[in-house]
């Protein structure tokens, strides 16, 4: 006896195109597993330290220039400086970092005229981050894409984590101008104020309409909490409300602080 079967064109239609994606998705990862990887290096840190992180990669040829970005968390991280590798290694590697819009992260360009090496799974070159003060334990840095002679290079990128120990949580308020005391005062007042960032400071003095009174030398400061003791010149103002402004890389905050000679 004999038995045909008879299969379905919609079966037969189905199964090739469940068949090309099959293919599809077979030739995209030993594509995706071909190409070479540039890794960034782990780390641990504390704040306020220098931490090093490593670019390792394949490069193939001696094609130059050479662009290497990195993506990092900028909120973490700012980037200090290059050290030389096996690829990378001019005398000063041009460094160009760019905030991401809408994001915490930014772009680290690192350019080079030149070519030292090429190979497989070699030093690129070092980058040197400065950690920042912030509420988390852990920051990235992510190669996202590598150039040669202006022509992009297909990349598997893995990226680094940095394990931040010490104290992390301790957030740095934003920059702000307190309350004087005393206030009303008749010969003397102290007015807090607090920096978010490192910053030149400079106060100044006016009166309700704007006329500028007294300027005060300007000084820098880092970030953290500090007062500004106000004495008023003998025989140069007198008894009335005054307002006292802080300008500082941030902006501008005022004050109405109100002298009350005797």
């Amino acid at each position: 006896m004999i038995i045909t079967t008879i299969v379905s064109p919609v079966i037969l239609r189905h199964s090739t195109v469940w068949f090309s994606v099959l293919c599809f998705i077979l030739s995209f990862n030993s594509s995706a597993l071909s190409q070479p990887i540039v890794r960034a290096s782990d780390a641990v840190a504390s704040v306020n330290s220098i931490v090093s992180v490593t670019i390792t990669g394949t490069v193939k040829n001696s094609e130059a220039p050479i662009m290497l970005t990195l993506e990092y968390d900028r909120v973490r991280l700012e980037p200090s400086s290059i050290t030389s590798g096996a690829v990378i290694a001019c005398p000063s590697p041009q460094m160009v970092s760019t905030p991401i819009t809408g994001t915490k992260k930014s772009h680290l360009e690192i350019s080079c005229p030149s070519i030292a090496s090429s190979g497989e799974n070699i030093i690129l070159c070092t980058v040197n981050f400065l950690v920042l003060a912030g509420d988390t334990s852990f920051a990235s840095v992510l190669p996202v894409s590598l150039k040669q002679n202006g022509v992009p290079m297909a990349i598997t990128p893995q990226s680094g984590i940095i394990t931040i120990s010490g104290n992390t949580v301790k957030k740095i308020a934003a920059t702000s101008l307190g309350l004087p005391f005393p206030n009303p005062f008749p010969y003397t007042t102290k007015i807090p104020y607090t920096l978010g960032e490192k910053t030149p400071v400079r106060f100044s003095l006016f009166t309700l309409t704007g006329h500028l009174i007294q300027e005060f030398p300007e000084f820098e400061q880092d970030a953290g909490t500090y007062f500004f003791e106000f004495v008023p010149e003998i025989n140069t103002i007198g008894t009335a409300p005054y307002i006292l402004r802080m300008d500082t890389r941030s902006g501008s905050q005022n004050m109405t602080i109100l002298l009350t000679k005797n």
